[in-house]
């Protein structure tokens, strides 16, 4: 059971696992993966995980879809979303969770929980820049 990160996500990764099934959905997938970072996990050489960055005018939004296989990986998903984030450029990083996999995910990987929105809960990791500066000290 080997695991792997590649990036960028493939189109096909995106398609297969971002829950493109309406025209809106697979819009939005291909936009994100257009122009943004993605990254896949893959078990054995199945995607299990797709996870990605897309920046917006100074903020980025996080976003994830896991396969239920990533339940056995979370320290290991966990600490590479935590590294790829406090490496990020950006002084505030939100995501949108919908499921108790998603807000697992980012509880976890150092989000806070904001408010309800639109049928979802946005989460922040709006500290990014405060520590960023306290590790260049």
């Amino acid at each position: 059971m080997t695991l792997e990160i590649e990036t960028p996500a493939s189109i096909f990764d995106m398609a297969d696992m971002s829950g493109a099934a309406t025209q809106i959905n697979w819009a939005i997938a291909k936009q994100m993966w257009a122009h943004g970072e993605s990254y896949v996990l893959r078990q054995s050489g199945e995607a299990i995980g797709l996870f990605g960055l897309y920046p917006n005018d100074g903020w980025a939004e996080a976003w994830f879809c896991v396969r239920p296989k990533c339940s056995e990986h979370m320290l290991f998903i966990v600490r590479n979303i935590r590294l790829t984030l406090d490496a990020a450029p950006y002084p505030s990083i939100v995501t949108f969770c919908a499921t108790d996999a998603g807000k697992r995910i980012a509880r976890l990987s150092g989000f806070r929980f904001v408010e309800q929105w639109n049928n979802t809960e946005l989460w922040t990791r709006d500290d990014q820049s405060i520590r960023r500066e306290e590790r260049c000290r």
